[in-house]
């Protein structure tokens, strides 16, 4: 049991590390992008097209070739993948940033929308509303932008926890990541409880997604229950 809640705390660390890195890349990526948006001349457009290119290439050759790619190259620079975390972190970055950034376009469209703008500014407090029209602006916003940030990086962390081929070409000795030593124990083990152990893994990065979107969620409620309850007593009063 020591063993599998250790394994489970490596599958968990990677994805939180991947995700942490793929949603700061990516949330600089996108500020520069709306920031530099008709100010790059052709040349310009050209170069950070063919860094995209070469960035996104990787992660389209799919995990084992990428695997192995990043393993002869780490050989031969000297950083055996089973003495250092570094290796499979990177692979594990450039093989889900195409999908990051799939998932970006997808749940992350009203970034430049009118709208936002305007719920951003409802958001700011302003002292003759109480705080009441601030609470409802930052309602706005989660509903507009942070939800599907929320989601996207929850998306990423399930890809990056539950990754099979990458951990085991480039994890370094000593680390066995929970889905990857349960996927070898479903085809050359029999060994009972299998099930059990499965649905454990598979329970707690689920369990710990639907914590934290209820904790955000609690915060956000208790925030406009708070300033409703405000504005209620002073109308009274």
């Amino acid at each position: 049991r020591g063993a599998l809640w250790q394994e489970i705390g490596d599958a968990l660390v990677l994805g939180v590390t991947v995700t942490l890195i793929l949603g700061t890349v990516l949330r600089g990526v996108s500020d520069w992008v709306r920031q530099s948006s008709g100010r790059l001349e052709s040349g310009g457009r050209r170069v950070v097209l063919v860094l995209g290119v070469v960035l996104l290439l990787p992660g389209l050759l799919g995990a084992l070739s990428l695997g192995l790619l990043i393993f002869e190259i780490s050989q031969r620079m000297g950083v055996a993948p089973s003495y250092s975390p570094g290796p499979l972190i990177g692979g594990l970055c450039l093989f889900l940033l195409p999908r990051a950034l799939a998932l970006h376009a997808m749940l992350l469209r009203n970034e430049g929308h009118s709208g936002l703008y305007l719920a951003q500014q409802m958001a700011r407090p302003a002292p003759s509303s109480g705080g009441t029209v601030a609470t409802w602006g930052q309602a706005i916003v989660w509903r507009m932008r942070d939800a599907g940030r929320f989601w996207g990086l929850a998306i990423l962390f399930w890809w990056g926890y539950l990754e099979l081929t990458l951990p085991e070409l480039l994890r370094p000795s000593g680390m066995a990541p929970a889905p990857m030593r349960l996927y070898n124990l479903l085809h050359y083990d029999h060994r009972p409880g299998l099930a059990a152990m499965l649905a454990v893994v598979l329970a707690v990065p689920v369990g710990l997604v639907v914590l934290v979107a209820g904790l955000m969620q609690r915060h956000r409620l208790s925030g406009l229950n708070r300033h409703s309850s405000e504005r209620h007593s002073s109308e009274m009063v």
